[in-house]
């Protein structure tokens, strides 16, 4: 390998019959890279598993390698993974996997009331939704657009007591007043707990909620 340039043509045309490897290192990587292709092939993606093995080669431990210490070489190689939607950044591609489950989740059920222990097509949603309402102060401003922009639920109490008063308005609309029975449903929503809560915690709501209750003629007592 070392004395390549000074070899003797014959020497360098019998060893390339061979099929003499001259560059370990790249030869490692196509090693790695045919074993990602054949990952992707199978899978859709190139989301690999850390300690993923492919037929006996450790392709997890390349791929993170690649990430690290980005063993590439010239621009084809890049070109290459990119092809096959090499993951670059975990964390980003987790929070899109997140992102994209919440927009499914959202297209089905036309709401983003979503579960805590909401699991799309396997995925933990209901959790990576408690994640972004713990952390939406470490939120990125273009993150923060896009769930905003999808309507996402920051504080789940309001939305509650919102989803309360708009039954109680449906109520009224087609009975013509506000006495709730204790055990009523509206459209499977428990509207008259939810009545009865607005009154055991009158001196705990805020001027605005008192006011629009007040409003609508609230029976209080």
């Amino acid at each position: 390998r070392s004395s390549k340039n000074k070899m003797n043509k014959d020497r360098s045309h019998r060893l390339n019959a061979l099929g003499f490897v001259w560059d370990p290192y790249a030869d490692q990587w196509e090693e790695g890279f045919s074993a990602l292709a054949k990952f992707h092939k199978r899978e859709g993606h190139s989301k690999v598993p850390s300690d993923h093995l492919e037929a006996g080669y450790r392709l997890g431990t390349w791929v993170s390698n690649i990430r690290q210490e980005k063993i590439i070489s010239s621009s084809d190689q890049l070109a290459r993974l990119n092809a096959l939607g090499f993951v670059w950044d975990v964390l980003a591609q987790k929070w899109e996997d997140g992102f994209s489950s919440l927009v499914k989740f959202n297209q089905r059920e036309g709401h983003l009331k979503v579960p805590y222990s909401q699991l799309e097509d396997g995925y933990p949603l209901g959790t990576w939704v408690g994640i972004q309402r713990t952390s939406k102060a470490k939120l990125s401003e273009e993150r923060l657009r896009r769930l905003n922009a999808l309507g996402f639920i920051w504080v789940v109490s309001i939305d509650q007591w919102e989803e309360g008063f708009s039954s109680l308005l449906k109520f009224k609309q087609r009975e013509g007043h506000l006495k709730v029975p204790d055990a009523h449903l509206e459209n499977g929503y428990p509207l008259g707990s939810w009545v009865r809560n607005q009154r055991t915690r009158k001196s705990g709501l805020t001027e605005e909620k008192l006011d629009r209750l007040n409003d609508i003629g609230f029976v209080w007592d």
